[in-house]
């Protein structure tokens, strides 16, 4: 079904076709456990009419009628609004479609996920290894009244790879989680020795008095500090006063080591593509650049409120960060431990994404974190939680940043160090 056939003259509109075939292997407990596939179709309208906006969604195959009678339906209660559907416009091709790994086989996913099983347990008998292998295609289409029309096919890897080992009444668990757009970045063996490191350096359980503490962030826990940031910076938050920075580009807000970039059409980027999801182009700019506001992240209808352009953040459900790049910085891992005469290394966190971004604080359990004694990883602490207000933390209190960046999710990211994080611990053991 065409757009055309499915607008009255007046409307504007714009209509997107998603179909997405996906292939998950699971191992649980060292064994494998379940493979699923299946195939998903969507078909989303929206349309302007009357200048309110309606919406309507089809996931039924050949089934396109009810479209437009649903959308105008839902137009009557809809919002109003004063953008228009973008044009023609040039579009780069990041590369998100891995061709080689379309042609791989079930085998082809099943014996790394085994491999990784074999591997852990043979490192220590009672480790038990969770994976979990999605294999997902994408084939993307929107046209619009605008006169736009784009099409892209995308590969998804993702891959949850987990280690638990019970000692006595101590279970320690670790886990990473991948996605990309290449079977050929996930790098099995770094990810087996990283775990296993996790495991080593928790096995024995020491005390912590609770207190503040210089605290080093490790790339998969620097995401949740971020993410105040990333909603603060939200055209949504902006228009609707929620934000409290408002009217700010061009200030400085957070440390001038660090800067933050969202880049839409990085090759391999897990949330790389040519256009967004309004048919705007995609691109890459400095959300904070040396700790100074550069951008918002806007869709059409933010843009306009601010009389803004859209810079390619449209998303199913407003404006959103494509890849989100910290910069690196020049300190390794080791040079941060061994500079810390006291202090806490947090790995995994759980639950931190539950205070008031607009307010910046963050709060959560510390679920796998580790003492620094004179520059040395002394063991796991328990029952530990963190607590900081990160608009202050990242301003004031950033000592060091890491040269290595890994990816997590969509989001590629160094180590941080932090001069002062409250830890508080709920009990003790000996």
């Amino acid at each position: 079904m065409s757009l055309k056939k499915l607008l009255k003259p007046g409307e504007e509109g714009e209509l997107l076709q998603k179909k997405s075939r996906q292939v998950t292997v699971n191992f649980q407990n060292n064994r494998l456990k379940k493979i699923n596939s299946g195939e998903q179709k969507r078909e989303i309208l929206r349309l302007i009419t009357g200048g309110q906006l309606g919406l309507a969604e089809n996931t039924r195959p050949d089934s396109h009628g009810d479209l437009g009678r649903m959308a105008r339906e839902t137009a009557l209660m809809g919002p109003r609004v004063d953008f228009a559907f973008p044009g023609p416009a040039p579009l780069e091709q990041p590369q998100v479609w891995d061709k080689q790994g379309a042609e791989m086989k079930l085998e082809d996913l099943i014996d790394p996920a085994r491999d990784f099983v074999e591997k852990t347990s043979s490192y220590h008998s009672d480790l038990q290894a969770t994976v979990q292998v999605n294999k997902v295609e994408k084939q993307v289409h929107l046209e619009n009244s605008s006169g736009f029309k784009g099409e892209y096919f995308k590969s998804s890897f993702e891959v949850l790879l987990g280690v638990r080992l019970i000692e006595g009444q101590n279970m320690l668990e670790t886990y990473s989680f991948l996605e990309h757009t290449h079977w050929d970045s996930i790098n099995w063996e770094l990810e087996i020795e990283d775990l296993l490191q996790k495991i080593d350096w928790g096995r024995q359980n020491v005390n912590l008095s609770p207190g503040n503490y210089p605290v080093i962030m490790t790339p998969a826990t620097v995401g949740d500090i971020l993410w105040p940031l990333e909603e603060c910076l939200n055209g949504k938050a902006i228009t609707r006063g929620l934000s409290p920075w408002q009217d700010q580009l061009g200030e400085q807000a957070i440390s001038p080591q660090l800067t933050l970039i969202n880049a839409g059409t990085l090759d391999r980027g897990a949330a790389s593509k040519p256009f967004d999801r309004e048919g705007t182009p995609c691109s890459s700019f400095p959300l904070l650049e040396n700790g100074v506001f550069k951008n918002y992240i806007l869709d059409l209808e933010t843009a306009e409120k601010l009389g803004e352009k859209s810079n390619g953040c449209g998303g199913e459900n407003g404006p959103g960060p494509a890849n989100l790049l910290l910069e690196p910085g020049s300190e390794t891992m080791e040079a941060m431990i061994s500079d810390l005469e006291e202090g806490v290394l947090i790995a995994q966190t759980m639950g931190a994404w539950a205070g008031n971004p607009y307010g910046g604080q963050v709060s959560g359990n510390i679920s796998l974190g580790y003492k620094i004694k004179n520059g040395r990883i002394q063991g796991r602490i328990k029952d530990a939680m963190f607590s900081l207000n990160v608009f202050k933390a990242l301003k004031e209190k950033v000592s060091a940043v890491g040269k290595k960046r890994t990816w997590h999710g969509s989001m590629l990211l160094p180590a941080l160090l932090l001069d002062e994080v409250n830890v508080s611990i709920k009990s003790q053991e000996d």
